[in-house]
């Protein structure tokens, strides 16, 4: 396992680049997970995504206005 600087610096070689393989992938979605960084992101879309929703059903309906409430759902829902 890499240490937090390691780790830091591994995902920071990540950004920027514009093919990453599935295995670092899968490193940076495990280091990601390790440090909470993903239940914190996940919690944030969370709170815009209910904002999203609560402005949504100001809007008279629409099919435009389903398809971003499914939009907002799958956002949330969606498997890291």
């Amino acid at each position: 396992k890499l240490s937090n600087s390691d780790q830091n610096d591994f995902i920071h070689s990540l950004l920027g680049t514009e093919s990453i393989s599935e295995s670092d992938l899968l490193q940076a979605r495990q280091i990601m997970r390790d440090c909470g960084a993903l239940e914190t992101i996940q919690a944030k879309a969370q709170h815009y995504i209910d904002i999203a929703q609560l402005n949504l059903q100001k809007l008279p309906n629409s099919p435009a206005k389903e398809r971003l409430a499914e939009l907002a759902e799958f956002m949330i829902k969606r498997n890291f």
